[in-house]
């Protein structure tokens, strides 16, 4: 963000001290910048993944948080999950998802503080 602060490049004497009038408030602006870009940063929309039975000994925590886009989608939260946890049992066919506790496809947009789940199926009889 460039700002005129009265001093001219081309001037061939040296600058008064009334040519550096605009420089206290430009840096303050860019001070206020740098805070606030900081202050965006921590406050980065995120989603909730929860973990059960063998998903929870895998990745040993009850829970994770995900950064989110306006385009994250179910099935980016299972790229993450696979890219962190290599090891851990999931399969896209072999589970049903969750959002919300409510059925998703892995298409479903994610929205700030969603809760995904991962739950496999289970067989028997």
């Amino acid at each position: 963000m460039a700002r005129d602060l009265g001093v001219s490049p081309s001037s061939k004497s040296p600058p008064r001290l009334g040519d550096y009038r605009g420089l206290k408030s430009a840096i303050k602006l860019s001070l206020r910048d740098v805070d606030s870009n900081a202050l965006s940063m921590t406050q980065m929309k995120k989603i909730s993944i929860h973990f059960f039975g063998i998903q929870r000994l895998a990745t040993k925590t009850d829970s994770i948080d995900m950064p989110i886009t306006e385009t994250t989608s179910v099935s980016d939260v299972l790229e993450y999950i696979l890219k962190r946890y290599p090891d851990i049992p999931l399969n896209k066919k072999a589970v049903l998802v969750t959002v919300n506790q409510e059925m998703a496809s892995f298409e479903t947009r994610l929205k700030e503080n969603d809760v995904v789940l991962f739950i496999p199926f289970v067989g028997g009889g």
